[in-house]
């Protein structure tokens, strides 16, 4: 395999090209995903709770083989926002990737600016419309999933905190996760 030259473009199939932020959260630089996480540097990122007809939402712990919150149940979908890309976007494209969700509505619930509690991601949080789907997972991102309802989502994040990611604290913190 030979190197690329400088001059030359990023190649968006050895790794994901992202946008980096500027201070007002504002995309200025274009950035391969793995350098870009390498250096912390500040991102958009997409997540999205799945709800079923019952009023439940899909959870699901984190493959073994993830870099960051291995095996911890996280939302139903997330996923960094690729160059170009819009924020409902990436989220669709999440949902398709991870759980083979193709016909889902979604309603922005939430956003906030990068900070240590959003990993340093401007982060867009949506809910989808009731899904009338069999979820099927991804097992290279997904050990495994399940729905839960309000009070067995907080016996999760009360009794074991150390088994739930950022991401699904920071989602159930700042909306309704169960509401319409």
């Amino acid at each position: 395999m030979t190197k690329p030259k400088c001059d030359q473009p990023f190649s968006a199939q050895a790794d994901e090209i992202l946008e980096v932020l500027d201070a007002r959260d504002r995309p200025f630089m274009l950035m391969p995903r793995k350098q870009a996480l390498r250096q912390n540097l500040p991102l958009k990122a997409a997540l999205v709770v799945v709800r079923d007809q019952n009023g439940k939402i899909y959870i699901h712990q984190r493959a073994k083989k993830k870099s960051t919150y291995a095996r911890t149940w996280t939302v139903s979908a997330a996923g960094y926002v690729k160059a170009g890309e819009a924020l409902e976007d990436a989220a669709l494209r999440e949902l398709a990737e991870e759980l083979s969700v193709t016909s889902a509505k979604l309603k922005l619930a939430a956003t906030a600016r990068p900070s240590p509690a959003t990993d340093n991601s401007l982060v867009a949080l949506f809910l989808s419309s009731p899904a009338q789907v069999i979820i099927t997972a991804d097992p290279s991102e997904i050990s495994g999933g399940m729905f839960v309802d309000k009070d067995e989502l907080s016996a999760l994040l009360r009794d074991m905190p150390e088994l739930i990611a950022p991401a699904l604290k920071w989602a159930h913190a700042v909306c309704d996760l169960f509401g319409a």
